[in-house]
């Protein structure tokens, strides 16, 4: 992985900022401590998580490592139990995606300028608009889904593009939005901002000229020993 393709993964697997209001309005008794306090443990677990999933598979196959973990490993009980749990893990995190998304539309359009229609509509049938943009997230969802076999690129371009945005450009762009009737914000925002469009620009395109994921070896066993005895 070049540089900028592993800022790109890193920031797509640290990108829960549609969450925190969520989680804050359904944490008992919140206070801004205790809300740091879950962000901090959640984010501390997935990076062990992350940590003890990329040491292994690193150690067993080496760089031939595939950009999916579980394709590199020949079929076998766990390998299956892994692929189901991961499903079932797919399942049910889907919808908590995909609600914060449909919400965002729905105020997006009733708040918009540039169509009274579109925003008359979003207020006076909320859950046609919700429906309408989860059916459309849905259908997108299933083509990517059956159209790319690395999984690795998906995560890859997701991380250059949406990722990236949320993290870097959209943050510096609000605040310089909301100060710009005011004092000069100073250069910070501005700088962030270009920072972020810039890492997105090249992440792109490091994303997609670039298909990241070896051939599966066909035996777990013998591409460990191989890649030890080469002084991995």
């Amino acid at each position: 992985l070049s540089p900028l393709q592993a800022l790109a993964l890193t920031t797509f697997a640290y990108t829960a900022q549609t969450q925190v209001v969520p989680v804050a309005n359904e944490l008992r008794g919140y206070t801004q401590p205790k809300m740091d306090a879950v962000a901090a443990v959640a984010v501390t677990l997935c990076a062990g998580l992350y940590c003890a999933v990329g040491h292994a598979g690193y150690e067993t196959f080496g760089d031939g490592v595939d950009g999916d973990l579980l394709e590199s490993y020949r079929a076998s009980v766990a390998v299956t139990f892994a692929r189901i749990a991961i499903s079932v893990v797919v399942a049910f995190s889907y919808p908590l995606m995909a609600q914060p998304l449909a919400t965002s539309a729905l105020s997006l359009a009733q708040n918009q300028r540039y169509s009274l229609r579109v925003a008359q509509l979003a207020t006076d049938e909320p859950r046609f608009v919700k429906r309408l943009v989860t059916s459309v997230n849905l259908v997108l969802s299933f083509a990517i889904a059956v159209s790319v076999d690395d999984l690795g690129v998906v995560l890859s371009v997701l991380g250059a593009t949406c990722s990236t945005a949320i993290a870097y450009v959209i943050p510096a762009f609000a605040y310089l939005r909301v100060f710009s009737s005011g004092e000069p914000p100073g250069s910070g925002g501005a700088a962030s901002s270009l920072h972020g469009g810039s890492l997105l620009t090249r992440s792109s395109g490091e994303a997609s000229s670039s298909h990241h994921g070896g051939t599966p070896p066909p035996d777990a066993d013998d591409d460990a020993s191989s890649y030890h005895s080469a002084g991995g």
